[in-house]
């Protein structure tokens, strides 16, 4: 029994310290894309109150559900673009050593073409999956918001919530 606490709290731990990395992305990305008004902070505020009200009531664990949820969303979304780099880069080292081990003969005009093109592949692969990623993340922040605002109207004894958040 105390290994099993122990790990369930090795896990809560792990699970906490990954929701905060998912937080700081997801803030760091608001501010890089967001720009800020008055409105919007007070809006942010009032978000951050309805979470903390929900957060220390019956509902935390399904919040915390939710969070994690997501979580496991955009944690398979990243590996699937580290396992698309790790091929690319695979692929990309097999090329270069064809070429480079070729009897003892390096054209490198043809070498410096293919790191050129190895390079651009690279690249395009990076841009395709932020923007993947990128819009994973929008959507959870809307749907999370959405979660937050339904579940604390539902808190409310299914009162609607007049609030300044837009529901998005």
């Amino acid at each position: 029994d105390k290994i099993r606490q122990e790990e369930g709290d090795a896990a809560l731990v792990d699970l906490v310290t990954e929701l905060g990395d998912l937080v700081d992305i997801w803030e760091s990305e608001a501010r890089v894309t967001t720009p800020v008004s008055t409105h919007s902070i007070q809006q942010e505020e009032e978000f951050g109150q309805i979470c903390h009200k929900l957060y220390h009531s019956p509902v935390l664990h399904a919040m915390r559900a939710e969070e994690n949820r997501a979580a496991q969303e955009l944690r398979g979304l990243v590996k699937k673009r580290n396992d698309e780099i790790k091929k690319i880069q695979d692929h990309h080292i097999m090329a270069m050593e064809g070429y480079v081990n070729n009897g003892g003969h390096v054209d490198t005009t043809a070498v410096n073409d293919l790191a050129a093109s190895q390079i651009e592949q690279r690249q395009d692969c990076e841009v395709k999956w932020a923007s993947e990623i990128s819009h994973l993340m929008e959507k959870q922040r809307k749907e999370f918001y959405s979660w937050v605002l339904k579940t604390y109207e539902e808190s409310l004894g299914g009162k609607e919530y007049s609030s300044n958040i837009p529901n998005t």
